[in-house]
């Protein structure tokens, strides 16, 4: 794109009366650009339009708001992701949607509905030949029956 003064020595050499070759020899840009600024009116950037058309997840948005409100009662590792929806809607509803879809839409229905991670870690260190131990607790399903299990990692 050139400056706003170039063009506006275009407009007035033009009205001055001389040719479109005459200009852009004398300005050092090309005739189809120097045509183009005498033909354009309006010089402000035209915003993108954007089509609205309904997008292909608003008909299991109620569907993952009630899984999403299931995962407020549970306990936070257990709560769903926008992967695990995904698969979910996939597998469970037949549901043609892409990850990324999935994604964008459960990031603003955990906003709106405060489930939110907060985000954080420790940048650990340790000397060779020390260890570091982590205590944890998941739940499984043991025998059948889910229960919550503590584990012990040792690294």
């Amino acid at each position: 794109m050139i400056s706003m003064s170039v063009i506006h020595s275009i407009r007035c050499m033009r009205k001055e009366g001389a040719s479109v070759a005459a200009i852009a020899r004398e300005l050092g840009i090309s005739e189809p650009t120097v045509r183009k600024y005498l033909r354009e009116v309006d010089l402000s950037d035209r915003p993108p339009v954007r089509r609205e058309r309904p997008s292909k997840i608003d008909r299991w948005v109620p569907l993952i708001e009630g899984w999403l409100a299931e995962d407020r009662r549970t306990w936070s590792k257990q709560r769903h992701t926008a992967t695990r929806i995904h698969r979910r809607l996939v597998d469970e509803c037949g549901a043609d949607v892409s990850l990324s879809t999935v994604t964008r839409k459960v990031r603003e229905l955990k906003r709106e509905f405060g489930l939110e991670r907060q985000r954080g870690f420790l940048d650990l260190s340790w000397h060779p030949g020390e260890a570091q131990a982590d205590f944890g607790q998941s739940d499984v399903y043991w025998k059948g029956v889910r229960r919550r299990m503590h584990y012990f990692v040792l690294s």
